[in-house]
């Protein structure tokens, strides 16, 4: 495969570096500032009178609404996206993920931070519409790469943002918290509108007026970006969808996992240490990911980190003690850095450049029903039934269709080759 070439001299200064660096910073704030709220939405929830019992009920049905929001809207956004540019849409996706964490304290009540999540999930939904804007701009034998950063902001985002929200919500509470990280969140959608720039042309087949017709138009995107769809797409829906359904399945009950495993008055520190030491594996990975795949193929390091991942729910639920669960925890943040960014650059390779958005749009949806039906699969159904540890093992579930598909994908190191 022919490796992927570093950022040059001659590359300063260009519409694509400038777009990338404003979106990796835009995306490192917000999924920072994301992450003061996701691994303690348990504990806040038992703050609010729940039992331990019910909170992993309500995160599971609040986990499944935001889902819920996000699929259903992601094929919209992602028909805007190629009308009316893609910039918008980060901008848009930003605030509103950050809107949504500032006024979940105003609320003392599960249904109602139920359905503030709602209405965020509809709004939100950055990282699909973040790759649209870089990927219509990037060179595609730096794509994979830029694609590596995208991700690598996120997870140093979150693994900073997890480490910093446990101390904070140690010592201000967890309503606090939820502020500071709503308010940190809101400096990403600035970065971007300030920053990026797009010269944005709406393509002829897309010109016309914009009010008349919407569902038909809609109806009309959809089907031609199926049009584009192949098995290798296919297979990148199926991993988002996996890592998803996975990483917020899991994501939710954490809290409840290290109440098993360490002293009651250091739930809240360990549990966004537990979700850090993850991210900054998965930092490491992420970093990893085109280069592997450029020495040793695309197809190969998709397979070890698939395999990788799987295995390592295993150990997570067995465990007793702190350290190995963290061991784990780490391993299976690297391997999941691996698989990340070459899913995300799959899709660019696959697709045509015109409907990139809408096609990023239907991976959101994939993505939003794994977020939807991990929490609720998780943390409502196996967490009530079977306990904590037996739910995280099986989390080792939601690869298995990714893994099958891979298996006859024997086309991919040529596709991502000829990027």
């Amino acid at each position: 495969m022919a490796p992927t070439r570093p950022i040059e001299r001659a590359d300063l200064g260009t519409p694509w570096v400038r777009n990338a660096i404003a979106v990796v910073g835009g995306m490192f704030a917000t999924f920072c500032g994301y992450s003061f709220f996701v691994p303690f939405l348990a504990l806040h929830l038992q703050d609010l009178g729940l039992s331990p019992t019910e909170s992993a009920a309500w995160v599971g049905y609040i986990g499944f609404v935001q889902g819920v929001g996000f699929a259903t809207s992601a094929p919209l956004w992602g028909m805007l996206a190629d009308r009316v540019g893609r910039k918008p849409m980060v901008v848009r996706a930003m605030a509103a993920s950050s809107i949504g964490m500032l006024l979940l304290p105003l609320f003392d009540s599960a249904l109602a931070v139920l359905l503030v999540i709602l209405v965020r999930g509809f709004l939100a939904g950055p990282g699909t519409a973040a790759v649209a804007l870089v990927s219509a701009v990037t060179p595609r034998d730096r794509l994979a790469m830029v694609l590596g950063w995208i991700d690598a902001s996120q997870v140093l985002g979150i693994s900073l943002g997890l480490a910093a929200g446990g101390i904070l919500a140690a010592t201000i509470g967890i309503q606090k918290t939820f502020v500071a990280g709503g308010c940190f969140g809101l400096l990403g959608s600035l970065l971007v509108l300030l920053m990026a720039r797009e010269d944005f042309v709406r393509p002829e087949k897309f010109r016309g007026p914009s009010g008349r017709n919407l569902m038909r138009r809609f109806g009309g995107a959809l089907t031609q970006a199926r049009s584009t769809l192949n098995p290798t797409i296919v297979f990148a829906f199926l991993l988002s969808s996996g890592v998803w359904m996975s990483q917020q399945g899991t994501g939710y009950i954490m809290p409840l996992r290290v109440q098993e495993i360490a002293q009651p008055g250091q739930v809240a520190l360990f549990t966004g240490l537990a979700a850090s030491v993850f991210a900054a594996a998965m930092f490491g990975g992420v970093l990893l990911a085109a280069r592997l795949a450029g020495r040793w193929g695309y197809r190969q390091v998709l397979f070890a980190g698939l395999i990788g991942t799987t295995v390592l729910f295993l150990p997570q639920g067995l465990v007793g003690e702190l350290w190995p669960f963290m061991l784990a925890r780490a391993l299976q943040g690297f391997c999941t850095g691996l698989v990340m960014p070459l899913g995300r650059a799959l899709i660019a390779f696959a697709s045509d450049r015109a409907d990139r958005g809408t096609v990023y749009g239907l991976s959101g949806v994939f993505g939003g029903v794994g977020t939807a039906t991990g929490p609720l699969l998780y943390g409502t159904l196996l967490t009530a039934t079977i306990g904590v540890g037996p739910a995280f093992m099986l989390g080792a579930l939601c690869f298995l269709p990714a893994l099958l598909s891979l298996l006859r994908r024997s086309e991919i190191n040529a596709l991502a080759a000829r990027g």
